[in-house]
C-alpha cells in the first residue's frame, strides 16, 4: 500500500547573518505500511516521527528518497488527498471553532465535490460512537469534550472512506478516561474497513491490542521493527528496552517497579553524534564501537531488525561479524 524508501527529510535554520544550519529530521527512512495495517511509529518528542508523518501527508518535502502509495509517488498519485487523510494531535486546534459538527465532517466531501452530504457525516459521527441527531450536528467544538472533539476530528478523516491514515498522537491530549476508548474506535475502523494506519506515539504501551507492528525512531532514523509481540515481548535496542521501562507498571504485583526515566536528552539533528546516535545515552555502549560505527538496521539471528551491533555487530573489512 504505502512504501517508503531512503526518505530524508532536513530543514534548514537560521543561526544569525549569513549562518545556517542543516537539522536532519528523518534520515534514510525504509518503512512500509500494508494494506489493512496498522503500524506503530514510537519515540520520544524530537524522534523525527511527526515529521515523517508530515512528509506522508504531503506536508513537507523530503531532501532524498521517495513516498509511493500502490507503486505511484504521492505526488503523482490520482486522488492523494482523498485517499490520505489525518487525525492530529490537538483537537482543539485541529477543528474549526466557528463551524457546526454537521460541517466540520462535511467539509472534506465539500471540497471533493461529493454530494449526500448528510447521510455520509451522520454514518460517519456513528462509526465514532457519537450521536448522529441534529442536536450533536448543530453544535459547535467549545459545546464538545476533549474527547468527543477528537472523535469528531476521527469523523471527518473517515467520512471520503481513506485507504490510509496518519494518527499523529491521537489520544496524547485526550483525558485518560477516555483514551481506551478512542484508540477502540481507531480499532474497529481498521478492522471493518480495512483501512491502513500509521499510529503515531510517545508511548509504546499503547500500542498493544492495536498495532500490528512497531516501528521505533530515534534521531531520525528506525533503530528497530517488528511485530508488536517480538518488539514488546523481546525489544533488543537498548532505546526500545529503556522506553519499555519508563513505562509505569500497572500490575498491582509489581507495584514496587520504580518507572526509570531514560537518562539524557535526544540529540539535535543539527550535530548528530559519531557512531550511534543513542550511544551518549545508552547503559551498555561499548567504547570504541558504538561511538564509531553507526549500524545499519539488519536481521539478526536472534529476533526482528534492529540496528545495533550488540545483535548485528559492526563492518570490518567489508565483513560482518
Amino acid at each position: 500500500m504505502l512504501r517508503i524508501r531512503n526518505l530524508s527529510v532536513v530543514y534548514e535554520q537560521n543561526q544569525g547573518l549569513f549562518r545556517r544550519a542543516y537539522n536532519t529530521a528523518v534520515s534514510e527512512v525504509d518503512l512500509d505500511l500494508n494494506a489493512g495495517e496498522t503500524v506503530a511509529l514510537v519515540g520520544e518528542s524530537g524522534s523525527g516521527k511527526t515529521t515523517l508523518g508530515k512528509a506522508i501527508l504531503h506536508l513537507v518535502s523530503p531532501a532524498r528518497g521517495e513516498i509511493l502509495l500502490e507503486g505511484e509517488p504521492i505526488a503523482e498519485s490520482l486522488g492523494f488527498r482523498k485517499r490520505v487523510q489525518a487525525v492530529f494531535q490537538d483537537p482543539y486546534s485541529s477543528i474549526s471553532p466557528y463551524m457546526q459538527v454537521r460541517d466540520i465532517v462535511a467539509e472534506p466531501l465539500v471540497i471533493h465535490g461529493i454530494s449526500d452530504h448528510e447521510q455520509r457525516v451522520r454514518e460517519a459521527l456513528e462509526r465514532v460512537h457519537l450521536e448522529n441527531d441534529d442536536a450533536m450536528l448543530d453544535k459547535y467544538p467549545h459545546a464538545l469534550s476533549g474527547g468527543q472533539r477528537q472523535r469528531v476530528s476521527i469523523a471527518r478523516s473517515i467520512v471520503l472512506e481513506p485507504e490510509v491514515i496518519v494518527a499523529d498522537e491521537p489520544v496524547s491530549m485526550v483525558d485518560a478516561a477516555h483514551r481506551a476508548d478512542i484508540i477502540a474506535v481507531l480499532r474497529e475502523i481498521q478492522v471493518s474497513s480495512g483501512t491502513s494506519f500509521l499510529y503515531i506515539t510517545h508511548d509504546i504501551a499503547s500500542t498493544r491490542g492495536f498495532a500490528d507492528r512497531i516501528a521505533v525512531m530515534y534521531a531520525g532514523s528506525i533503530v528497530e521493527e517488528g511485530s508488536v509481540d517480538e518488539v514488546l515481548g523481546k525489544p533488543l535496542h537498548p532505546y526500545t528496552k529503556a522506553l519499555l521501562e519508563s513505562v509505569p507498571d500497572v500490575d498491582p504485583a509489581n507495584a514496587t517497579r520504580l518507572r526509570r526515566a531514560i537518562s539524557g536528552e535526544p540529540p539535535s539533528g543539527i550535530s548528530l553524534p559519531t557512531g550511534c546516535a543513542f550511544h551518549p545515552r545508552c547503559p551498555v555502549a561499548i567504547k570504541g564501537t558504538c561511538d564509531v560505527e553507526r549500524p545499519q538496521l539488519r536481521v539478526p539471528s536472534d529476533g526482528h531488525p534492529v540496528a545495533c551491533v550488540l545483535h548485528v555487530g559492526q563492518k570490518k573489512g567489508g565483513s560482518e561479524h
